[in-house]
């Protein structure tokens, strides 16, 4: 299963062009997509099943993991 994801502020409101980063365990990066002008993010790419850390990031606000 790849990732899809809406990256909105706490108001609701979309952040346009967003970069979430995901990485493993080990610190490893696996996946890196931007979010479309509607903070919406669509990635095909299959993840395999286990944990991970999703970092989201974009101009104007704090990063958050």
């Amino acid at each position: 299963m790849g990732l899809s994801a809406r990256i909105r502020t706490r108001d609701g409101w979309a952040v346009s062009h967003a970069v979430v980063t995901v990485t493993n365990m080990t610190g490893t990066q696996v996946l890196r997509a931007e979010a479309d002008a509607e903070g919406a993010v669509r990635d095909a790419h299959p993840l395999a099943p286990g944990a991970y850390t999703v970092i989201v990031t974009a101009v104007g606000y704090a990063p958050a993991a």
